[in-house]
């Protein structure tokens, strides 16, 4: 990737090497040796806020705000989806959160090598209003392959301004 705006897009410029194993059928393509070009968020605007989600997963704690968020309101909906970026122990980590009104709220927390899932059906979990998502501090539970008794949460606290 040689440039990267999680609000407005990214460039990417790459070598690649082909590691198809000998006698495997290469396809009609044939070789790629590089690939380039760039995607956009068109006039998409961001959206933004003080969203914070904190809490335990299996695979650590994760903590901080929620970084180069892209909100999303849809007109007339009663739901949203906050896309951004977190720390999951020492691991980026790409969050998206969301649900709404009889909707199963709920948490998704991806890294590099793993993914994790809460959710919550709760009632009021966040309150969706005049171009503002204002999470109520929702707790979401993950319950692990362990089963009953294993169960982490997390917590979501904070106001976003919803994007177009």
């Amino acid at each position: 990737m040689t440039g990267f705006d999680a609000t407005r897009g990214a460039t990417f410029n790459a070598q690649l090497t082909d590691d198809t194993p000998t006698g495997q059928n290469k396809g009609t393509i044939g070789v790629i040796t590089a690939i380039s070009g760039s995607a956009s968020c068109g006039t998409k605007k961001p959206g933004g806020g003080t969203i914070t989600i904190t809490g335990n997963s299996t695979g650590g704690a994760i903590s901080g705000p929620l970084m180069s968020m892209l909100v999303s309101c849809p007109s007339g909906q009663a739901f949203s989806l906050i896309n951004g970026l977190t720390q999951v122990a020492s691991a980026p980590a790409s969050v998206e959160i969301g649900g709404g009104s009889g909707e199963v709220y709920f948490a998704s927390i991806s890294t590099s090598t793993t993914s994790f899932f809460f959710t919550s059906s709760a009632a009021h979990l966040y309150t969706l209003g005049n171009g503002h998502v204002i999470w109520n501090h929702a707790v979401l539970t993950q319950t692990g392959t362990g089963g009953a008794g294993h169960t982490v949460t997390v917590t979501v606290t904070g106001d976003a301004t919803c994007g177009t």
